[in-house]
């Protein structure tokens, strides 16, 4: 099996590197993300998903109608502390789209919810099934004290951590980790997915986004597909990529797909040529959805489906949201959680595929599953 470096040449099970993939991971570090650029965007990491929230509102990630074929332990019928309300925290919940599933099918446990950006959390309150009976939604950031203010120690009986440690800078992984280790109760449980080392998200990145070994400056999905613009007469024209033979926008129904938010009225312009889009250059304050995907963004930043995902590819004008993303080893997951106490159930690489049928992609994926326990003695 590999370790946790990239520079290891047999890779592991779940993937084996040949002589293209080491190649890339060698281009990786030609030129990294710079110290200044690095500590800008840690600092700036509240304030980026911020502003990702409130452009994309709820309509970006799919719900995980997967969560519960994969963890038993989110089934209505499994039993922790007999004759008590059971207690669940999703860390990182964004705007719902772990937990109203769950809600959809019966589950029967109280749900804590907390998520770095205020936005997510404002927009997961807004959503008709919440309910403080079933719900206590809050703005929190896992790797300081502050969630002991919400939740008192030794409380929960399940922790989900889903595609949320990646997001965090190594740096502070025990510190977040020990914080849901105080949170337990004796016997309590950690479900935890995350990126796999060598995933073909981690391959595909190119020279000046690695930060430090299997950690990334992730361009999210905002950033996939940026049109080109050039300014003629205190105008904005942009020309996104055409296809041979696409209808004009008009014709295919997609102007509405593009809604721009102008400080007054929202309007649309249309120039006459197929894809060209005029806009005045100040009053640009949001961003636009497009139909076309690639396959290299649905590879990079698809949200992760149990089997398949189609998502658009989000662009824009205003500022652009980036994140971290870190790529686990077995090896180092294990280390990890084992450092801060936790008994570990099950820690394995899985393979999934990201499918839609409709563009014709399929992408096979790397992630890794863990379930581990706070021991109870």
């Amino acid at each position: 099996m590999a370790g946790n470096s990239s520079a290891d040449a047999i890779g592991h099970y779940a993937r084996k590197l040949n002589s293209n993939d080491l190649q890339k991971l060698k281009e990786q570090d030609l030129r990294r993300v710079s110290d200044y650029q690095a500590k800008k965007l840690e600092l700036e990491t509240k304030k980026n998903w911020d502003l990702f929230y409130k452009r994309n509102s709820n309509r970006f990630f799919k719900d995980r109608h997967w969560t519960r074929r994969e963890f038993e332990e989110l089934l209505c019928n499994m039993s922790f502390s007999e004759g008590s309300l059971k207690k669940m925290l999703e860390v990182g919940c964004g705007v719902g789209n772990l937990i109203y599933p769950l809600l959809e099918d019966g589950f029967d446990m109280f749900i804590y919810a907390c998520d770095i950006s205020h936005s997510a959390v404002e927009l997961l309150k807004m959503h008709p099934m919440y309910s403080e009976n079933d719900i206590s939604a809050f703005q929190c950031d896992i790797t300081t004290d502050c969630i002991f203010t919400e939740i008192p120690a030794d409380s929960l009986d399940v922790i989900t951590l889903i595609f949320v440690l990646s997001a965090i800078h190594p740096d502070k992984f025990e510190k977040a980790l020990r914080n849901l280790y105080m949170l337990l109760k004796p016997g309590g449980i950690v479900l935890f997915r995350d990126y796999g080392l060598y995933d073909m998200a981690q391959l595909r990145f190119k020279p000046g986004h690695k930060i430090a070994d299997n950690f990334y400056m992730r361009q999210d999905g905002t950033r996939m597909l940026k049109p080109k613009c050039v300014k003629k007469k205190g105008h904005v024209l942009s020309a996104y990529p055409r296809r041979p033979k696409r209808k004009t926008a008009r014709e295919s129904g997609l102007a509405n797909k593009y809604l721009f938010q102008h400080t007054g009225a929202r309007k649309k312009l249309r120039e006459g040529r197929r894809g060209l889009w005029k806009f005045p250059e100040s009053r640009i304050v949001a961003s636009v959805t497009t139909r076309w995907h690639s396959a290299a963004s649905q590879a990079q930043h698809a949200a992760p489906q149990y089997s398949h995902e189609s998502s658009s590819i989000h662009t824009c004008f205003a500022q652009l949201c980036t994140d971290n993303s870190y790529y686990f080893s077995e090896e180092y997951l294990e280390k990890l959680f084992s450092k801060v106490g936790f008994k570990i159930i099950t820690n394995s690489y899985i393979q999934r595929r990201t499918v839609n049928k409709k563009d014709g992609i399929d992408v096979p994926r790397i992630f890794i599953q863990t379930k581990c326990s706070k021991p109870s003695d």
